[in-house]
């Protein structure tokens, strides 16, 4: 996955993939939590996400740059953080391709 710099991104929504809707999801406030990180930080760390949920605020974190530790007590949001976030993917696969087509039929 392509580390993107955050001057870079326009639209955090095509960026990350929420496997669900919920009403908590932290879509709206992802540019202030990334901005927020990158000043508490002066290099690129490793971030627990101790309550990932969808794991979009994980999924931009790593896509700037990030190593990630992604936990939940829910079972289903450990799955779609390991999925998402690639874990033990094979890295031949391009992810970026599946999620381009997955966001475009939303």
């Amino acid at each position: 996955m392509q580390n993107k710099d955050l001057g870079e991104i326009q639209n955090w929504e095509s960026m990350v993939f929420r496997p669900i809707q919920y009403l908590g999801v932290k879509l709206r406030t992802l540019e202030l939590i990334i901005k927020y990180i990158e000043n508490a930080s002066s290099s690129h760390h490793t971030i627990w996400d101790i309550f990932t949920g969808t794991s979009v605020v994980a999924q931009a974190l790593a896509r700037t740059g990030y190593n990630l530790i992604a936990s939940d007590a829910m079972e289903y949001s450990v799955v779609f953080a390991s999925a998402l976030l690639g874990v033990e993917r094979n890295e031949d696969i391009d992810i970026s391709a599946i999620f381009s087509r997955i966001s475009a039929n939303r």
